[in-house]
């Protein structure tokens, strides 16, 4: 073993002023004295923060952990918060590296209108930029990362314009059909440029109508239409929900693609809830520190609970999906089986998703277990049940009852069975 890592999510601004940077320095130089540097020398091993980082809200330094909680955006406090971390821990030789959290590859989350971690185009930006260039100190405006030689760009004009820093591109042609209420499930190929390059790019699905909890079949077909080859890209693809949060991601670093080659990908997404989801696209040098082009809507599209659509795949009205009779059907153990050891109990409510209902098992009366979802082989509720000190039964049988009950707790349908556990 080489470091110890050390997850630094302590709580400063419950004990000292989270505004004022200071004050959180001294806040780090004993937590450093007293655990830190003692951890350190006890196992004469460097420390790595694994993690750290801090949200755009106020009270971030109470809770920095803490992804959920609500509040009002406070970019000062989040670049105190910094500015404390980092003014202690830089002349520490115990501390041989800090891991943040987080900084997101789409450049639409820059900026200070959300609440998240990342510290992209907020006022913290420029205290982990200097701090992390080797100067520390009094925090000034730092130049831009310089781009990886090897990254091949095409020859520009005497009298070209400067590129935007986020050169985020629309497709040169707008499609007639810009319906947002039903987005396709295909896109045409379209060119998306920006100075740097340009791809030629299509996606499309094996699958008609896509359901939660099974696979999208998406496939992206990438042509490089730049009119130079294109060496030592990063190509990545994620998909977000609707919430913004990331669900995927697929990247291919150093992709090396001759002029009109084009290379495809298999984006395996199985979606867990239903809902509306986009796919998004961007280029990147080697080493992801220049962003040579971003798509943002490459590929918007829904995703239904099988409840939400007939057998040819038609989206059902409201009155039709809730007239649909719900059945619970459990997989295993079967009525009448004989078990031992750890069994999985599994189960499901026909024509509901599982984001639309809970389901518990118990044993002879007891208390009810909440089961998990899963996605394995088909969308189902799950528990690994152990069931080796199950024996408070002479007779060694058992009574398992199933219940699944909507989202406000009423019950939608249950079903009795009955087990012989032999210990």
């Amino acid at each position: 073993m080489d470091y110890i890592g050390v997850s630094a999510y302590y709580e400063p601004g419950k004990y000292v002023d989270g505004n004022n940077p200071q004050a959180l320095e001294g806040y780090w130089a004993s937590i450093d004295q007293n655990e830190l540097l003692p951890l350190s020398q006890k196992f004469n091993k460097p420390l790595i923060f694994t993690e750290v980082g801090y949200r755009n809200i106020s009270g971030t330094t109470v809770d920095p952990w803490n992804f959920s909680r609500g509040g009002e955006p406070n970019e000062g406090e989040q670049k105190a918060a910094y500015e404390g971390l980092f003014g202690h821990f830089e002349e520490a030789d115990h501390l041989a590296g800090i891991h943040l959290w987080d900084w997101s590859s789409d450049p639409n989350a820059c900026g200070s209108g959300n609440f998240d971690y990342t510290y992209c185009g907020k006022l913290a930006q420029e205290v982990v930029k200097q701090y992390y260039s080797g100067t520390g100190g009094n925090i000034e405006p730092l130049p831009e990362l310089p781009v990886d030689d090897t990254t091949v760009n095409p020859p520009v004009e005497e009298e070209n314009e400067t590129p935007e820093e986020n050169p985020i591109q629309e497709p040169n042609e707008t499609p007639e059909d810009n319906n947002t209420e039903e987005p396709p499930q295909e896109s045409e190929a379209e060119e998306f440029s920006s100075e740097d390059l340009a791809f030629g790019i299509k996606v499309g699905s094996t699958v008609e109508t896509l359901i939660a909890g099974q696979s999208t079949g998406f496939t992206a077909t990438v042509q490089n239409q730049s009119g130079f080859d294109v060496a030592n890209i990063n190509a990545d693809f994620e998909i977000y929900d609707e919430s913004g949060k990331r669900v995927f991601q697929l990247y291919d670093e150093d992709l090396n693609l001759a002029n009109e080659d084009s290379i495809e990908y298999e984006l395996d997404f199985v979606p867990e809830t239903a809902g509306k989801y986009t796919l998004k696209m961007g280029a990147f040098s080697s080493d992801w520190s220049k962003l040579h082009l971003w798509i943002d809507d490459l590929l918007p599209f829904t995703v239904y609970n099988i409840s939400e659509v007939d057998e040819n795949g038609e989206e059902l009205s409201e009155e039709e999906v809730n007239s649909q009779e719900k059945t619970l059907k459990i997989w295993w153990p079967s009525n009448g089986s004989a078990v031992n050891g750890v069994q999985p109990f599994k189960g499901m409510v026909e024509g509901l998703g599982l984001d639309q209902y809970n389901m518990y098992w118990q044993v002879d009366g007891d208390g009810e277990n909440l089961m998990e979802n899963s996605n394995e082989e088909y969308p189902h509720k799950h528990a690994s049940v152990d069931l080796s000190n199950w024996n408070w039964n002479q007779s060694g049988t058992y009574q398992l009852t199933f219940i699944a009950k909507n989202l406000t707790g009423e019950v939608i349908d249950q079903s009795n069975i009955e087990i012989s556990v032999a210990n």
